[in-house]
């Protein structure tokens, strides 16, 4: 994974799979995990907000 921007698109996408009508996503925490002191991954902690019809 490259950035937190895509963390979160993953999450979206991942979400849309079994979520209809995603309206939002909203960031709750943003980590990264290091090893050798290098990023490894970036991780996002969110909440996704869907429209009920």
């Amino acid at each position: 994974m490259a950035s937190w921007e895509e963390a979160a698109q993953n999450a979206v996408v991942h979400a849309s799979k079994s979520l209809k009508n995603i309206r939002s996503c909203y960031i709750n925490e943003q980590t990264c995990a290091v090893t050798d002191g290098k990023i490894l991954d970036y991780l996002v902690n969110c909440k996704i907000t869907i429209e009920v019809k």
